[in-house]
């Protein structure tokens, strides 16, 4: 069997294309005779090709939008905006550079993360299409930049640890594939539990991985759908990809070169079973659940301690805690908290020092910091860069409550404990 012609991400003659086709998203006579349209579905019906292209290009471009409450300054919202100001809004290179405080430099390498975001979505969507012949003019991409690729997004991301909803996930995969199901006939059969825990790593990330996995299996099945079943553990989610297919398979025709790498990233595992012969598939998922998020105290009072760690007796957080601010600084590379509530009043380096070192570094000013002291002062410390302030005494309501603000709602079905 022959093997896909294009088992890696988009060439560099595709990216470029599609750069092309969104500096002319608002031109119905340039896009009517874009390059792009040759990969367009035929079943169209009356619709111009033009309009069709650019339809595809704005569902990208949605599907790029960060979920509901990502913070303003991380990478997936600012790559997002830095696409609806070029492209959906218009704006020059100069406009999107001043609203988004880069400098030259900064902004084409942002622009060309965000272009490789949007190529590899269409890339992936139209991955049949363009293994034909007509395709030919693409070079084969070498899928070690895959594991280059997957480098760069760690390397980006050092020194916060994002968490992924999953359900959210693979409901927008499904829904980019419904086009290439359409044609194919055939039906991706989601099976999930209503609501399932976060996992740890990029959402780009396991959207891409599902989409290689999914794409390839769309295009090589005999049957009319293809099972996606999802089941969690105390410490792992699985989902396992079942369907069957008219040739023998290989991990190279599933497209496990592409998504392994990705997947090995998230800090997951895939295993297979494919036969010899024609017939039944499997690929199995299993990805880290995201750990319990970690509290930091940091109160030169042992009682205020004991009680913080009381109100969280029973919740998905683990604390760890500090009574002096050197103390906290070691605490804080060895375990990275999630988030850390910090007195004011302490010997030494106070809290207001603490506050402004920690802003102060690239490797911990995503760290959300909650004030918590007797003093009445929030507006020193929102403007030094805390993402709260409680004024002590504090209850338990005030403290979860401030907690799912600045964090987000912890994934649940986890006992607190020391690290």
């Amino acid at each position: 069997m022959a093997e896909d012609t294009f088992p890696g991400g988009p060439p560099e003659p595709f990216v470029e294309q599609v750069r092309h086709a969104l500096l002319h998203l608002y031109d119905p006579v340039a896009l009517q005779t874009h390059p792009l349209t040759a990969h367009l579905d035929d079943a169209g019906g009356t619709l111009p090709k033009g309009r069709l292209l650019r339809q595809a290009l704005l569902e990208a471009l949605a599907a790029l939008q960060p979920a509901p409450g990502t913070a303003a300054g991380a990478r997936a919202g600012r790559l997002y905006r830095l696409l609806e100001l070029r492209y959906l809004e218009g704006h020059d290179v100069q406009t999107v550079q001043r609203h988004l405080a880069l400098s030259k430099s900064q902004y084409h390498r942002e622009h060309q993360r965000a272009l490789q975001a949007v190529a590899t979505l269409l890339w992936e969507r139209w991955r049949p299409a363009l293994a034909t012949p007509a395709a030919s003019a693409f070079p084969t991409p070498d899928t070690g930049l895959v594991q280059q690729e997957v480098t760069q997004v760690l390397q980006s991301g050092a020194g916060h640890r994002p968490t992924t909803a999953p359900l959210a996930v693979l409901r927008s995969v499904v829904r980019l594939l419904q086009p290439l199901c359409q044609r194919r006939g055939v039906r991706l059969d989601l099976t999930t539990p209503a609501t399932l825990p976060p996992i740890a790593g990029e959402r780009s990330t396991l959207r891409h991985a599902l989409l290689t996995l999914l794409a390839h299996a769309i295009a090589r099945t005999t049957t009319s759908q293809i099972q996606v079943l999802v089941q969690t553990e105390p410490t792992t989610l699985t989902i396992t990809l079942t369907g069957e297919a008219r040739e023998p398979v290989t991990p190279t025709t599933l497209g496990l070169p592409t998504a392994s790498p990705l997947i090995t990233a998230l800090g997951g595992t895939v295993a297979t079973t494919l036969p010899p012969t024609p017939g039944r598939w499997t690929l199995r998922l299993t990805l880290p659940l995201s750990p319990a998020p970690l509290l930091l105290i940091v109160d030169n009072n042992p009682d205020f301690i004991r009680l913080v760690e009381r109100f969280l007796e029973g919740t998905p957080w683990r604390t760890c805690s500090a009574t002096q601010t050197t103390t906290a600084r070691s605490l804080v590379r060895e375990h990275r908290p999630d988030a850390i509530l910090l007195d004011l009043l302490m010997p030494g380096r106070d809290g207001w020092d603490f506050l402004q070192m920690l802003k102060a570094s690239p490797a911990t000013r995503t760290i959300p910091v909650i004030v918590c002291s007797v003093l009445d002062e929030p507006e020193v410390a929102l403007s030094l860069g805390a993402a709260a302030y409680l004024q002590k005494p504090i209850d338990q309501r005030q403290l979860l409550s401030t907690l799912t603000a600045v964090v987000g709602a912890p994934p649940t079905g986890t006992a607190a404990a020391a690290p």
